[in-house]
């Protein structure tokens, strides 16, 4: 492997910004916007590699320093990067959701519309089968289904503000704070699924956000470790899948990510608003559009200090 260039540090660090940026919106998925960056599968592969490392420390096998350290090149300024997305510009994103709901919603849909053409391409690495049809509508439906439940819901703010937050540790909070932390993270790196959205749905999401708001650290290291397992498991779930069954995970991904424009889709209205959201989703279409097709020059330096 040969030594990472700081542009791949800077590509990663701003990847991971976009990805901080996008889980803190509900219903916009992080996974979504690593699949679009090109980053998904390095990442997993460095997050197994995670894994693997921890798991090895335990045993005779010793090669858990390599392991830990072939993923750091990646995973280093992806975090980063998410973490001052999360910080730093989440609000100004959730500013312009409040401002400009349609604007952005359509946006964001252009962007992961824009995606599908680089997702196409990567499952034509296997003969296609009929049985790939499968995990698509699989897939598919069930962002539909999340779609719909997000709009029986109602009101989000007063969804929020009638959820309990959870400030003490106690056994049985600690238990549902990991519990969280897993659902959370876990699911921040399945394309379409919102982790924020999940949170939202089970009633979490406003102990999510008093957490950090409040800097309650004994809340939030709880967390903080159902995060991590959350995030070891489920990608060595899909890290196995990509492996195995790489036509049908992929097709799979191409459902879900499909299916999360029908999440964000916020109406439609022929005026003036409406067509600047038209205007948006053409910058966001372009731009998916644009990182799918060039990715392999532009970013030949993520794969060279990345983890493959």
């Amino acid at each position: 492997m040969s030594k990472p260039s700081p542009i791949s540090y800077l590509i990663n660090g701003l990847k991971g910004l976009f990805i901080g940026v996008a889980n803190a919106i509900p219903g916009v998925s992080g996974g979504t916007i690593a699949v679009i960056t090109g980053i998904y599968e390095p990442l997993i592969a460095a997050f197994g590699a995670i894994g693997d490392g921890i798991a090895s420390i335990f045993t005779k096998d010793r090669s858990w320093r390599e392991k830990i350290t072939s993923a750091l090149p990646i995973l280093i300024p992806v975090v980063l990067g998410l973490a001052v997305g999360l910080v730093g510009f989440a609000n100004v994103i959730e500013t312009l959701s409040e401002r400009f709901p349609m604007q952005t919603q359509f946006l964001f849909i252009g962007l992961i519309l824009g995606s599908l053409p680089y997702l196409i391409k990567q499952t034509g690495k296997t003969e296609f089968r009929w049985t790939y049809l499968i995990p698509l509508i699989l897939g598919t439906g069930l962002l539909v289904w999340m779609a719909i439940i997000n709009f029986q819901m109602g009101s989000r703010d007063s969804l929020i503000a009638a959820q309990e937050v959870i400030r003490t540790v106690t056994p049985m909070n600690a238990v549902i704070l990991i519990f969280v932390g897993m659902i959370a993270v876990g699911t921040m790196v399945i394309p379409g699924v919102s982790g924020s959205f999940l949170m939202l749905l089970i009633g979490m999401y406003a102990t999510f956000i008093k957490m950090f708001t409040e800097g309650n650290l004994p809340v939030i290291a709880l967390f903080m470790v159902g995060a991590l397992l959350g995030l070891l498991i489920v990608s060595k779930i899909i890290a196995w899948l990509l492996e195995r069954f790489h036509g049908h995970a992929y097709f799979g991904i191409v459902g879900l990510v499909l299916g999360s424009a029908a999440v964000l889709w916020p109406g439609f209205s022929f005026d003036a608003e409406g067509w600047i959201s038209i205007l948006a989703f053409a910058v966001g279409f372009a731009s998916a559009f644009f990182l799918g097709t060039d990715r392999k020059e532009a970013f030949r330096g993520v794969k060279e200090g990345g983890v493959e």
